[in-house]
């Protein structure tokens, strides 16, 4: 009789629906980890487009495929914690069907949970097109090393920011996921990840990773490109999380329901903000105008500079935050190449050796 297989370290939830085009790459970027005790658990959501088939054309037993009958985004957070169920790794990774990963990623995680109190580790996605070209870095690096070494109060008022966790980096410790009740996806919002966050403030601290720990595909078909405007409708997520505290929790976290709903009315301005940009390339001025002069009024500093820009581009003609988007873009690549540049040192050093 045959030995049975020891249990994986790491447990990797991939929800898919009609990738075809993307879950190979997806698959081949966890066979080439340097960290092989994983399992990948495939979530199938009533794929039509083949996507099966290319999934069971892998033949590597660590992989596993879960079929369901289509539930729509509604039943995101089911679908990730039937896998989290399923799930036998001490850790569990999030890695979506159209995404994929450095093949150092775990090798390079792991060890940030030597230290008992950290349940989330995560770092840089690079955002590719959909043929997988990175085009800029998410969040912003100087961003990512401003939050390192916070307590887990300072990483939740963060948090209530914005969500500035990429799902395609994270690696958590599965017992601080079921000590909060998995993964949660409140009613009419179309993700887990952010809400999840925000529950596992309430358990233990993140720990930042100052490295591309996954590759984000944007294209016309997934969630965050159709369902905007859903996603908009639910900004005040935060403004729930910190209702449903107790009120030693909040005393704790530093949080206040207050200060949570001051923010989520702010989070508004981002999207005015983003709304009068639109209507200024329609040629819509007097629509753009008016939600410039919102965003001036409600956003904090960096949405009011970007309001003044608006509106001043409105009067000159000239689209003013589109100059400053192709020097951003040119930073970004910079950033993109510098970090490239030190993957491939320390990959020659490593030959070398």
């Amino acid at each position: 009789m045959s030995e049975r297989a020891p249990a994986p370290v790491v447990s990797i939830i991939t929800p898919t629906y009609n990738h075809a085009l993307y879950i190979g790459r997806c698959l081949e970027s966890v066979l080439a980890q340097t960290e092989p005790r994983w399992e990948q658990i495939v979530v199938d959501d009533g794929s039509t487009d083949g996507t099966a088939e290319i999934v069971h054309h892998f033949t590597d037993t660590r992989i596993r495929y879960v079929a369901q009958s289509h539930r729509g985004i509604a039943g995101l957070g089911d679908g990730y914690n039937l896998a989290l169920r399923m799930a036998r790794g001490e850790y569990v990774a999030i890695l979506e069907g159209d995404d994929f990963w450095p093949q150092d990623k775990l090798e390079r995680q792991l060890p940030e949970f030597e230290d008992p109190e950290v349940v989330l580790s995560w770092g840089l996605a690079a955002e590719t097109d959909a043929a997988g070209e990175p085009r800029r870095l998410l969040p912003d690096v100087g961003h990512l090393r401003r939050l390192q070494h916070m307590s887990a109060a300072e990483t939740a008022q963060q948090l209530l920011e914005a969500n500035w966790i990429p799902a395609c980096t994270v690696l958590c410790r599965k017992s601080a996921l079921l000590a909060v009740g998995g993964f949660h996806q409140p009613e009419n919002l179309p993700n887990v990840d952010y809400p999840t966050w925000l529950q596992l403030c309430r358990v233990g601290r993140f720990a930042p990773v100052n490295r591309i720990m996954g590759f984000y595909r944007r294209h016309g078909h997934q969630v965050s490109a159709t369902m905007k405007q859903d996603m908009l409708r639910n900004l005040d997520v935060g403004s729930a999380f910190v209702e449903g505290l107790d009120v030693r929790e909040r005393r704790t976290l530093g949080l206040s329901v207050e200060s949570a709903w001051r923010l989520a009315r702010r989070k508004w301005a981002p999207v005015d903000f983003a709304a009068g940009r639109v209507a200024l390339r329609d040629g819509r001025r007097r629509v753009a105008k008016a939600h410039f002069r919102r965003a001036l009024r409600q956003g904090g500093s960096a949405v009011r500079l970007r309001a003044v820009v608006g509106l001043a581009s409105l009067y000159l003609g000239t689209d003013l935050d589109a100059m400053a988007d192709a020097y951003r873009q040119l930073r970004i690549h910079r950033e993109t190449s510098e970090l490239a540049a030190v993957k491939h040192s320390d990959a020659a050093e490593t030959q070398d050796l």
